[in-house]
């Protein structure tokens, strides 16, 4: 009982910070929409995917290696401090060498130079992965005690947001006050983890090498996926910023559609790390998993143009079918994603197969890639095309996933 009560607790601290993550920039994006116009919403949505290639250089899966690590030493305070502090140390280490790379790329892309200050201050969502420790207190089974702290950042921002951004010069306000929010985040995160630790250790170098090398596979793992998850957005740039909203409303959407079965997937994982019992937990929860995600599959795809009218009014007629085409193929990754979070992928991984897990990312990389050359060399590099690739690419994961697993057994 006391277990069962604790994985509601998780779950629902976890629903709060993906609702307040999915749902504020949804509700924001008509304002936005109205304001800049598509191009420019493009744009700033253009700079934070690019940005997001170099958050995961920050977390380095801490969301699955450190949740793992933390819910195996919770119970040893010293062992605890010591290993999380590592942790911190090497995120900061990281931050340092993502920092002077983004820089780079910043000074030999001449795309970026006219819109600067837009790709700039687009690092919150790295400084954001830097220093907000959800996985230490997934890992303890307290998310709830930083929830608040992520809803109070993420309310602060769209209020400035929505106070500094009027016109279409104001779009580079737009990650600037995302920036501001992220600060104040920052100072109060590292004060509660401090407290919580009773002080972050010494940075030993040692340490901060074995959780590099610990963390490798999760780490390869979830750049892969990022690859040609978040890769639409940027390629799609080529065809224009403007069909990059499109494709972002529609993204935005099914993310939404795709939380609650991956909040209960992030909810098991620090339970599939340490029990003994874990096929028999996928077994509990994976029916009603496959039904909640087959409803909502069916739910996106016949309300897409619905949908797209109600959050977006005035959308050009070629947007708005760019944007039903968009949501209606990537309705297919619900289902999938949601099997991925419960039976497959976060049951390898809580099950120490992460080198396996990495292998099919990379495999599965592999493929997106052939996939759009593939469309650039027939001439069929549309979104709706790039779109299908990415859907068909979380089917091959899932399917090679889940016969490796089957063969293990």
């Amino acid at each position: 009982m006391a277990s069962t009560k604790k994985l509601v607790k998780t779950f629902s601290a976890l629903a709060m910070l993906r609702a307040v993550n999915v749902l504020l920039p949804l509700a924001l994006y008509p304002v936005l929409l109205h304001r800049l116009g598509a191009e420019l919403l493009g744009l700033v949505v253009f700079a934070q995917a690019v940005a997001t290639y170099f958050m995961v250089g920050v977390n380095y899966a801490t969301e699955t290696y450190g949740t793992r690590l933390v819910s195996r030493l919770k119970d040893q305070p010293e062992a605890l401090r010591h290993e999380v502090s590592q942790l911190w140390w090497m995120k900061v280490l990281l931050l340092l060498v993502v920092l002077l790379a983004y820089g780079l790329l910043l000074a030999l892309w001449p795309f970026t130079h006219p819109h600067i200050y837009v790709f700039v201050f687009s690092l919150h969502v790295v400084l954001y992965e830097a220093f907000f420790p959800v996985w230490f207190y997934q890992g303890i089974d307290k998310v709830h005690q930083v929830t608040l702290l992520n809803v109070g950042s993420k309310i602060l921002g769209a209020v400035l947001l929505l106070s500094w951004v009027t016109v279409q010069k104001d779009a580079w306000l737009v990650p600037t006050a995302n920036t501001a929010a992220a600060l104040v985040m920052i100072a109060i995160a590292t004060l509660m983890l401090y407290r919580r630790l009773g002080g972050i250790a010494a940075p030993s170098l040692s340490g901060i090498i074995v959780h590099l090398r610990g963390g490798w596979p999760f780490f390869v793992t979830s750049l892969a996926g990022m690859l040609y998850v978040n890769a639409n957005r940027v390629l799609i740039g080529a065809v224009g910023m403007a069909e990059v909203a499109y494709y972002d409303l529609a993204d935005r959407v099914v993310q939404l559609a795709k939380a609650p079965q991956q909040i209960l997937g992030l909810s098991l994982f620090p339970k599939l790390s340490t029990s003994a019992e874990a096929k028999a937990l996928v077994r509990r929860f994976a029916p009603y998993s496959v039904v909640a995600n087959a409803l909502l599959t069916a739910a996106v795809f016949a309300g897409a143009p619905l949908i797209v009218s109600l959050l977006s009014p005035g959308l050009s007629v070629e947007g708005a079918f760019i944007s039903v085409s968009v949501m209606q193929i990537l309705s297919l990754n619900i289902l999938v994603v949601g099997l991925e979070s419960i039976v497959v992928v976060q049951q390898a991984l809580a099950q120490n197969h992460e080198r396996a897990v990495m292998r099919f990312t990379m495999e599965s990389v592999a493929l997106y890639a052939g996939f759009v050359l593939a469309l650039v060399a027939f001439e069929h590099y549309r979104v709706t095309w790039l779109t299908s690739a990415a859907v068909l690419v979380e089917c091959y994961l899932l399917l090679r996933t889940f016969n490796y697993l089957r063969r293990a057994r």
